[in-house]
């Protein structure tokens, strides 16, 4: 697929200074994938094999620390990590896929931003990877490291990652993860973290701290 291929030579996209980590965590055969973002470049990619909750926090506290992120710009995957690195995180993003899609901002009027619901989605993690593969078509998005490894366990990844027969109207899925780790043979952790960036795309910016003269 080109739009995947170019993902990996995308030099293009502009930085924004804005800094962003989305982890994969995993603590059983699968990998934990820690993803550090420049807007929508990946700028660092940090592979361990499965480790234990307290190796988890520190490799993802050691990344913000190097990079600059602060913990409201981490995303994680909860449906692992749950509550425990909600209580060392607490303003980062717990990421559960099967929630309800997110609203999203489109367009403005008179200043204020339209919201319109995106129900068509049959969760979050669908509405992620809609994003994300909008993203890839509109070569907005660039992977930064060079590894021809990653690049080549990226793209089968994302191959893997179709969208599902609809059996509700109007609702947009893709194919369950344990499908794809029968194509796969593992899990798409690759795929997840890029994924997971779309959702500080969803939320809803932070206001400003208000000044007192």
């Amino acid at each position: 697929d080109d739009a995947i291929n170019d993902l990996f030579t995308n030099s293009f996209v502009a930085k924004t200074g804005r800094r962003y980590i989305t982890a994969d965590v995993a603590f059983s055969n699968d990998k934990f994938v820690i993803m550090v973002w420049d807007g929508w470049t990946v700028i660092d990619c940090q592979v361990y094999d499965k480790a234990d909750p307290a190796e988890v926090i520190k490799w993802i506290e050691r990344a913000a620390r190097d990079y600059s992120v602060p913990a409201r710009n981490i995303c994680y995957d909860a449906s692992v990590a749950g509550y425990y690195l909600k209580s060392f995180l607490r303003t980062a993003v717990a990421f559960f896929g099967g929630a309800s899609p997110m609203d999203e901002v489109h367009g403005r009027l008179k200043n204020l931003q339209t919201i319109v619901k995106r129900p068509q989605y049959e969760n979050l993690r669908a509405q992620c990877f809609f994003i994300l593969q909008q993203r890839l078509n509109d070569c907005a998005i660039f992977f930064e490291p060079k590894s021809i490894h990653l690049q080549e366990t990226i793209s089968q990844e994302l191959m893997s990652i179709k969208e599902a027969a609809q059996r509700d109207v109007g609702k947009l899925k893709i194919i369950p993860k344990e499908e794809i780790r029968v194509i796969l043979g593992h899990s798409p952790d690759f795929a997840d973290a890029l994924s997971m960036r779309a959702i500080f795309d969803l939320i809803p910016p932070a206001r400003p701290a208000r000044t007192i003269a």
